[in-house]
This record gives structure tokens, C-alpha cells and sequence, in this order.
């Protein structure tokens, strides 16, 4: 998972820097092609191995190596040195946002800008968002019957391998 957040990000990069494209259209072009990724990853590796007894064990290592792969693949054409994050609200794209610089704080010599706390309470959101999905819903407890034991759950009637590709 935090291989495909991985790529997720510098997907949005590459489309907001090298192809120009609007920095609001980098997320969902993000989220579209990383989803796919998962896809692919759930068709090509793990649909052909979860039925196998040793499963837990092999899909650790096979998606290790796939992800050690997809890393060194982003080390080969981004480098190992960080880049600098384009994203930042912008007046050029109609947003216009008046928030004064006194919301920044200083902790000792550390600035933390406004946006940071932007970021946490958008971050607090997903997590309850995640939350609620996963213990008030039929997809959540589906999920978490799989997580729990793949083989009850598939004998009570959750599809298994349907799960496997959501997640």
C-alpha cells in the first residue's frame, strides 16, 4: 500500500510539473492510475495466490519484491534527492484564499505554516472517514472478515477475492 501512495504522489508531481496540467488535476489523475496499479498488481500476483494454504507468507514476499521493484524503478527516473512540492494554493486558479500569516506559528526557530494545519485536519477527516467505512458498512465488514479469516468469511458469503481487489 505505501508503495502505491508512492507512486500516487509522483504521479501527481510529474503531472503538475512536466506536463503543466492544473495543480487540482494531479489528485484524481493520481488516485485513477494508482488504483489501476493496484489492479494490475491484484490480477497479475495475488488473485493467483490466495488460495493457496501458504498465502499470508507468499503474498508478503511477492509484494515485497514488487514493491522494492517499483521503487527502485522511481529511484531510476526521479533520483534519490527530494524534489521541491509545486502544490500550494494558487490565486491564478480561482481560488482565493485570505487567511493571514498570524495562523503560522513559531515553535523555537521552526515555522509551521498555515497549510500544515490544513493538512492535519484534512488528514483527521480521512481517518475518520476510513473509520466509519470500515465498522459501519457492508464493505467494511467484509474487509475486516477477510482481514480476519479468509475462509469464513468466504464461507459466510463475502467474496473474498472482490475484497481483495477493493483493498
Amino acid at each position: 500500500h505505501g508503495i502505491l501512495l508512492t507512486i500516487g504522489g509522483y504521479i501527481s508531481f510529474s503531472t503538475v510539473m512536466h506536463m503543466g496540467l492544473p495543480n487540482w488535476l494531479g489528485l484524481p489523475i493520481a488516485m485513477i492510475i494508482s488504483g489501476l496499479v493496484g489492479l494490475l498488481i491484484y490480477f497479475v500476483i495475488v488473485k493467483w495466490m490466495y488460495k493457496h494454504p501458504l498465502f499470508q507468507t507468499q503474498i508478503i514476499i511477492a509484494t515485497l519484491g514488487v514493491s522494492m521493484m517499483f521503487e527502485n524503478s522511481i529511484r531510476k527516473i526521479y533520483g534519490s534527492y527530494p524534489e521541491r512540492q509545486p502544490f500550494g494554493i494558487d490565486r491564478s486558479e480561482g481560488i482565493t484564499v485570505s487567511i493571514p500569516d498570524s495562523l503560522s506559528i513559531f515553535v523555537g526557530d521552526v515555522f509551521i505554516p498555515w497549510q500544515n494545519f490544513i493538512i492535519m485536519g484534512i488528514t483527521a477527516l480521512l481517518i475518520l472517514i476510513i473509520t466509519y467505512v470500515l465498522t459501519k458498512t457492508k464493505m467494511g465488514r467484509a474487509i475486516r472478515a477477510t482481514a480476519q479469516n479468509r475462509d469464513a468469511a468466504q464461507l459466510n458469503g463475502v467474496p473474498v477475492s472482490r475484497v481483495f481487489a477493493q483493498v
